[in-house]
């Protein structure tokens, strides 16, 4: 039986109570805003009041809201999110499109920041004080401030525009058919049709367009662990344990290595965790500076042509994620720490 602050049934408990609400939120906030999907729809190439009223009718809309809400939620407990008045397309389908590419882009971005951001955190911890410690640690504060928005346009200018090393826009070139299996790339790209020269070619095309939107959005992420790795491996150096081991006359490699950051490193790897789910769902700027077909790109539109369907059940996805995203965080944190499974 799991102990100490984490009870799977009470977490459990959480996420469907988080749930509700958020299917609360998502389904009646969107439509404070003025206008709906079918005027905004047939608006300007006129319809008669009959004809708005029956499609209004076709879609649900001529319901009373309370009754919208409640056939919403017991379609979404059967498993159907319903359809795309825009598209006509289910709205569970186009959503496994986008999260395809927003998570090819989020891995990628999530990756950088760790395998930066780390080991920035460990050098910065160790030259406490010193210079590399403070420009490092002004850099992750100048990277956590910057706003996304005019970095990535900043990134555009500098390595599009004038070095012309990445693309601006896009997942693959046009010149490249590849068909979607799994929905990523950098992966669809070794199993499409053609010789090994032309799957090589797809693969650099992808990562090429796919490298410039990863950096924008692993910016904020690095920061933040850098910041994270280095505090909590001052906290640990300082810890009884570790004096008694520097006491013994062991090395600072193993000081360092086999005693403290194994400790010190399980925190940062619940922030990555929780930072996980953060990048999965909230990388609109970012798709939207680079045109990347991800989920944030697709929840704006959604939003600007007031598609319910897709706002509603969207939103209900995203939540799923970025909660299983946090429980898995949860379990794998009372797995590693000795500490929460001795917590009473």
């Amino acid at each position: 039986m799991i102990a100490g602050n984490f009870g799977p049934l009470k977490k459990i408990g959480q996420i469907l109570a988080t749930l509700f609400g958020i299917s609360l939120v998502a389904f009646f906030l969107i439509r404070l805003v003025p206008g709906d999907p079918i005027t905004l729809l047939i608006g300007e190439r006129g319809a008669s009041p009959e004809a708005i009223a029956d499609l209004k009718a076709r879609v649900g809309l001529d319901r009373s809201l309370p009754e919208q809400y409640f056939k919403f939620v017991f379609n979404a407990i059967r498993g159907d999110l319903g359809t795309s008045i825009l598209s006509g397309r289910d709205v569970f389908s186009e959503f496994k499109e986008r999260f395809a590419a927003t998570s090819e882009l989020g891995l990628l971005a999530l990756f950088l920041a760790s395998a930066v951001g780390i080991p920035l955190g460990i050098f910065a911890a160790l030259t406490r004080g010193r210079w590399f410690d403070r420009v490092s640690m002004g850099a992750a504060v100048a990277f956590y401030s910057m706003p996304i928005f005019w970095w990535g346009l900043m990134a555009i200018v500098i390595f599009s525009v004038k070095l012309q090393w990445l693309p601006v826009s896009g997942r693959i070139g046009v010149e490249h058919d590849v068909p979607l299996w799994s929905g990523i790339l950098i992966f669809d790209s070794w199993l499409a049709p053609g010789s090994f020269m032309e799957r090589f070619a797809a693969f650099r095309s992808a990562v090429h367009h796919l490298l410039l939107p990863a950096l924008v959005l692993s910016t904020v992420p690095l920061a933040v662990i850098a910041r994270m790795t280095r505090s909590s491996l001052l906290e640990v150096l300082g810890e009884d344990y570790v004096r008694t081991a520097r006491a013994k006359g062991l090395s600072r490699f193993r000081v360092v290595v086999i005693h403290a950051l194994r400790n010190a490193l399980i925190p940062v790897i619940t922030v990555i965790g929780l930072m996980l789910g953060t990048i999965l769902t909230g990388a609109i700027l970012t798709e939207t500076i680079f045109s990347w077909p991800g989920l944030g790109r697709w929840l704006v539109s959604a939003v600007l042509s007031r598609d319910y369907p897709v706002i509603q059940g969207g939103i209900l996805l995203v939540a799923i994620v970025v909660l299983s995203t946090s429980l898995f965080v949860d379990v794998l944190y009372y797995f590693i720490s000795p500490r929460s499974r001795g917590a009473k």
